[in-house]
This record gives structure tokens, C-alpha cells and sequence, in this order.
């Protein structure tokens, strides 16, 4: 199944619960496809199975910004090319068929033709941090926001005092 030298694209459709994902070879053809759960051993899974079947080249990914953010941080910390997907137009759908598989075959396939080039979205920060729950994350945001509020007030009470002749003492 591996071919150490063969070059493969892959597309995922990305979806709340789980991921679907087909591969293709340079020349287009089909390799396979699967569904991958969306937890971090899922997005482990996801880029082992790719890897299987080849050297990655790039990923092409729908919903970089909200169902697939964490897959789109996990190939970016394994270096792996990421395209941004556009949902494929409604006449390919519905010559097509719509079914997830589909879908990321034709993800992969925009990938493949260049049709998809775009950066994906960037998934860090707070807004990020929100959207997961990531608590100490967000801890530490509203804890310099309090801090910055308090040393402005300080700051703008010693002014007070300094500079207004009726508040000397």
C-alpha cells in the first residue's frame, strides 16, 4: 500500500463528529477514502492513514475556521502543505451526489488542479481559545485585561493628584 517515492494529495470534508477524508495519487486517481473521529488521535490517524499511502504533498481542508481547526493545527505542527477548500459548487453536488466522501475526494481534487490555493485560517489566539474551552488560556487573557485596568487607574489617579492644586493635602 506504501510507495515511498509516489506523491499523494489528500481532501477532507470536515464535519463536527467526525472527518472524512480520500487521497489521490499525481495523476489523479483514487486511492482510498475514510472517516476519522475529530479528537487529536483521530487527527493522528488521519495523517498516518494519508502517510500510507505516500509522501503527503498537501492537504486540502473545508472549514478551516470552525469544524477543522484542530486538524489545521495539527498538520501545521507536523509541517504538512495546507490548502483551504471552498465547498464545491452547487452543479458538481448535484451531478455528483452529495455524500462525504464526495466531498473530500473533491477537495482533493481542487487541491490537485490548483483550483484551491488559498492559506488556511489561522486557528490560535484567543477567539480560538474561546471556541475550545481552553481555560488557563482565557484565565490569562482576563488576568492582564484586570491588571491593565488597575495600573491605568493607578496611573491616572497619581496624575489626578499631581496635577490638580485642590487635591494636595
Amino acid at each position: 500500500m506504501t510507495d515511498g517515492s509516489r506523491r499523494v494529495i489528500a481532501g477532507v470534508d470536515a464535519h463536527t463528529d467526525e472527518h472524512h477524508a480520500a487521497v489521490l495519487d499525481e495523476g489523479g486517481r483514487l486511492l482510498g477514502t475514510a472517516a476519522f473521529p475529530t479528537t487529536r488521535e483521530g487527527y493522528e490517524q488521519l495523517i498516518a492513514w494519508v502517510a500510507g499511502h505516500g509522501v503527503i504533498d498537501r492537504i486540502g481542508v473545508e472549514s478551516t475556521g470552525s469544524f477543522a481547526a484542530g486538524l489545521v493545527r495539527a498538520l501545521a505542527q507536523k509541517a504538512i502543505v495546507t490548502v483551504e477548500v471552498n465547498q464545491p459548487h452547487a452543479h458538481t453536488r448535484h451531478r455528483r451526489g452529495k455524500s462525504d466522501p464526495i466531498d473530500a475526494e473533491l477537495a482533493a481534487r481542487a487541491v490537485l488542479s490548483a483550483i484551491a490555493s488559498a492559506v488556511p485560517k489561522h486557528t490560535a489566539g484567543i477567539v480560538e481559545a474561546i471556541r475550545q474551552r481552553d481555560y488557563p488560556i482565557l484565565q490569562g487573557a482576563f488576568l492582564l485585561l484586570a491588571l491593565s485596568v488597575i495600573l491605568f487607574n493607578l496611573l491616572a489617579d497619581l496624575l489626578y493628584f499631581k496635577l490638580d492644586p485642590r487635591v494636595q493635602t
